[in-house]
Formats: structure tokens, C-alpha cells, sequence
């Protein structure tokens, strides 16, 4: 029973608006009321925070097992999976610091993926239910397939093409993919090139050209942009990537250390621009 256009409707005849008056009143009762999503009328019955524990235990089981599902599919792609591949995959599931239990889960869930006969749409489609407002999440979700699609140091064309039918599966436009896919292999380059600095004892402030260019692109703003827009780009990504915030929204806490490497990569970058900045003047 739709309440809300109901009372809506009755209101609109008993202030003798006539049959328009409860048109617009019943309309406006059905926004109001029938379309807010039930735990919303709940509150102070103490149903809420159980609706809503639930549904981040949903949200938590829905990415896990997309994640390493799609991953399989992404690494089985062009027909065979590199060595490269598996390590790759491998080095993610201890990034997550997984129990034995987990890491099992989550190559069987990897193996799955491998089937060609295996269909991602149920997966998918409980994962775009559960997470499909929480942006954030998707495009961790999104970073992961990057990191796998490139373990072998270029993306095939097959798995291109698996990436285009997940966001299209999650509603993710084309658009959005090439932004986090540009974003990603700067940031990788960025840290590949900072990591290696580091290991010669190089300073910050003597970084190639090419690596800054690959800081800005990191925060995905202008070379030589000013300050305040700068620290906007930062704060905007450390919000998105941050622990706490992603698991709020659903991310299995077994994954915040790679939520802490995103973190920590997006401060290497802001930092290396700040005292490049610092030494211009």
C-alpha cells in the first residue's frame, strides 16, 4: 500500500482542490513518502543500524568476491595466464594480509573468473546493487582490474575489452574508465620512477621533468597549476582513497593496506611537487 500518494491524494480532496488537487498532492505524497527507502521511516525502532550492518556485510562480500572474480577473467583474457599475472595476483591477496581461509576463497574465486563459461553477470550485477552510489569503492574496484590488466607491463586488447563490458555491466561510462586509466598508469610510472630514486638516495627536488609531469598527472591537475588548486586536486584524492572513508563504505578491511599504498602514493606525488615548487623559489 502506497501510504504516502494515498494521504497525498485524500488531503487534496478534503482542502476542495477536486480531482487535481489530489493529483498533485498524491504525487507529491508518493516522492515524499513511498519512494524513501524503508529503513528511512524506520528510525528510532532500532531496525536501521541492523538494515544497514547487513547491508555492509553485503557490500563488503559483493566486492571481494567481484574483485578476484573478474580479475581471473581479466588475466585469462588473451587465452592464457602469464606467470607475471598469477604473481601479480598473488601479491594483491597478501597486500590484503588474507587468512588462509581467505586466500583460498579468493583463488578459487580467481580460478572461476579463468572459466569462460563462468558468467560475470550475477556477480556484477550484486555488486552494482550494493555499491553503484559509492564512487569511491568503484574506482578501487576499477584500480585493482588496471593493476591486473597490466601485470605483463601492457594491456591486451582482449582484456580492454573485458574492462569495457564490467563498466558497462556497473554502469560506468567509457569516459570515466579512461580517466582512472590515465590516472592509474601515471601514478604507476610516477611511483616506479620515485621508488627507483630512492633506492640511488636521489633528492626530491632533482626529479627528471618526466617524473613531475607524472606527479601532476597522479593528482590530475595542470603543470605549473597554482597553489590552491593543487591542494584541492589532493585533498579531493586522499578523501577518495582514504582507509577509513572506503571502509565505511564497504571496503573488507582485509584490503585497507592497499588503500594505505594509494594513500601514500598520492602524498609521494604532492610532496615531490611541493618542494619542486619550494626550490623554484
Amino acid at each position: 500500500m502506497k501510504y504516502g500518494t494515498l494521504i497525498g491524494a485524500l488531503l487534496g480532496l478534503l482542502i476542495g482542490g477536486g480531482p487535481l488537487g489530489a493529483l498533485i498532492l498524491g504525487v507529491a505524497g508518493f516522492w515524499l513518502v513511498d519512494r524513501r527507502p524503508v529503513w528511512q521511516l524506520l528510525t528510532g525502532s532500532g531496525l536501521q543500524s541492523r538494515l544497514f550492518t547487513v547491508n555492509h556485510e553485503q557490500v563488503q562480500s559483493a566486492f571481494f568476491t567481484a574483485t578476484f572474480t573478474v580479475m581471473g577473467r581479466v588475466a585469462k583474457a588473451d587465452g592464457r595466464v602469464s606467470e607475471q599475472e598469477i604473481k601479480t595476483a598473488s601479491e594483491i591477496m597478501k597486500s590484503m594480509k588474507l587468512s588462509p581461509g581467505q586466500r583460498k576463497a579468493a583463488i578459487n574465486l580467481f580460478n572461476e573468473g579463468k572459466e569462460l563459461s563462468r558468467d560475470l553477470v550475477p556477480v556484477l550485477s550484486s555488486f552494482h546493487q550494493v555499491a553503484r552510489h559509492r564512487h569511491s569503492l568503484m574506482n578501487m574496484f576499477l584500480e585493482l582490474q588496471l593493476q591486473a590488466a597490466y601485470a605483463d607491463g601492457v594491456i591486451s586488447r582482449q582484456a580492454e575489452n573485458v574492462l569495457r563490458e564490467v563498466c558497462l555491466a556497473l554502469g560506468i561510462s567509457q569516459f570515466r574508465l579512461q580517466v582512472i586509466q590515465q590516472r592509474y598508469l601515471a601514478q604507476r610510472a610516477f611511483f616506479n620512477q620515485y621508488q627507483e630514486q630512492t633506492r640511488q638516495r636521489h633528492q626530491a627536488n632533482l626529479a627528471s621533468r618526466n617524473q613531475l609531469s607524472n606527479a601532476y598527472a597522479v593528482l590530475g591537475v595542470p603543470i605549473g597549476c597554482d597553489d590552491q588548486q593543487m591542494k584541492k586536486a589532493y585533498r579531493r584524492l586522499m578523501n577518495q582513497h582514504h582507509p577509513d572513508k572506503l571502509v565505511a563504505k564497504g571496503l573488507p578491511e582485509e584490503m585497507v593496506s592497499v588503500a594505505k599504498q594509494r594513500t601514500q602514493e598520492i602524498q609521494a606525488a604532492y610532496n615531490l611537487i611541493k618542494k619542486h615548487q619550494a626550490h623554484k623559489r
